[in-house]
């Protein structure tokens, strides 16, 4: 039942997401003054698997590469943070913030801003991979939307390795 879920949201995504990119567009102009009307969007629409699925992967390697990520919120809840699946942890990560008139730039540069776990995962043909996932203290309002830049930089590391579990081991908390 669940996989069934997963396909058809999956599917509807996908089918949307011309439509979706649009919405976006009208929503990054109304509430961050961000004309992004000849913009292209790409969207991960896998959000538990590897940065393999995602955009991210066409630019893995390319240092110096900078990608801006919206966030989108459609909860009546503000967000505190934002995860993001990314191939290594080699970025500087600056939170775009709108006052009104111009956008000012918070840089995440310590680990208690922004910090990314990697573990090893499998995918096709039980390959091997090292799957990682940015975790940015970026606030997201509630039925709002956040912007930050990814810049990829080989001479920073806000990378950890996550803790090695042993099957049918649980995280337990540290607190």
């Amino acid at each position: 039942m669940a996989n069934d879920y997963a396909k058809r949201l999956f599917k509807g995504m996908k089918q949307n997401d011309v439509e979706y990119s649009k919405l976006m567009q009208e929503k990054m102009a109304m509430h961050m003054s961000i004309d992004s009307s000849d913009a292209a969007f790409s969207q991960c629409f896998a959000t538990n698997s590897t940065y393999l699925d995602c955009p991210i992967a066409n630019f893995a390697e390319e240092e110096g590469y900078t990608m801006t990520v919206f966030a989108h919120n459609p909860s009546p809840f503000e967000m505190e943070s934002v995860r993001v699946a990314v191939p290594n942890g080699n970025f500087d990560v600056n939170e775009m913030i709108n006052n009104g008139r111009r956008h000012n730039i918070r840089h995440l540069n310590t680990l208690d801003q922004a910090s990314v776990t990697c573990h090893k995962d499998h995918i096709e043909n039980n390959q091997e991979v090292e799957s990682c996932f940015l975790d940015a203290k970026i606030s997201v309002p509630a039925w709002g939307m956040a912007a930050f830049n990814l810049v990829q930089n080989s001479s920073v590391n806000i990378a950890h390795k996550a803790q090695e579990l042993k099957p049918n081991q649980m995280i337990r908390s540290t607190n």
